[in-house]
């Protein structure tokens, strides 16, 4: 005959903090793996996928990175480029483009790459505009421009290097809606923003 009281308390008890501590592991497991997967994914090295030169071959530019749109939610894509001057490195890893899985990859924006001159390079999607807008550029700073980078309505985007003292380039790209945009954002020879 069985007793059943006091003396076998312990069991059950000891038997549900069991049950209590798998079904604990089992949700930090289902949690811990998809968020270390993410971390994981989104930090690893940029790869370089394109290169170019300029024309007359004293610039080149390195593309590196997340080029395509990611096929899982929560993962970033940037693109970075790394810039040479007759083979010395002026820039390394400076943002080109970068989003998320819901924003379209630079590939999908950008496929073609045109240098316009020797230090204007041109990212578009091959769709030009038979009346184009343009845009003046005119450096009234009193040091030279290493770099601009001007992004319009993520149709066009374009790399201007060494950009000289009251130097000025125009550049023509598809006429902007009402609702159209432009940034820029370059750094200066001696690398000030």
């Amino acid at each position: 005959m069985q007793t059943i009281g006091p003396a076998n308390q312990p069991q059950r008890s000891s038997s549900r903090w069991r049950v209590l501590k798998v079904a604990l592991l089992l949700c930090l497991t289902v949690v811990a793996i998809p968020i270390l997967f993410l971390l994981v994914l989104n930090n690893l090295p940029a790869r370089q996928f394109a290169s170019t030169a300029s024309p007359d071959k004293t610039y080149t530019v390195n593309l590196r990175g997340r080029k395509s749109s990611p096929r899982y939610k929560f993962v970033m894509h940037s693109v970075y480029f790394d810039l040479y001057r007759r083979g010395d490195r002026v820039l390394r890893g400076q943002l080109l483009h970068d989003g998320d899985s819901f924003d379209p990859g630079f590939e999908d924006l950008y496929p073609i790459h045109t240098w316009l001159n020797n230090s204007t390079l041109m990212f578009h999607d091959g769709k030009m505009a038979d009346q184009p807008d343009s845009i003046s550029i005119v450096n009234e700073a009193s040091k030279p421009i290493k770099f601009l980078q001007i992004e319009i309505n993520a149709v066009e985007l374009f790399l201007l290097f060494d950009h000289s003292r009251q130097a000025r380039a125009t550049l023509s790209f598809r006429p902007q809606r009402d609702d159209g945009w432009i940034t820029v954002e370059g750094e200066f020879e001696d690398g000030t923003p």
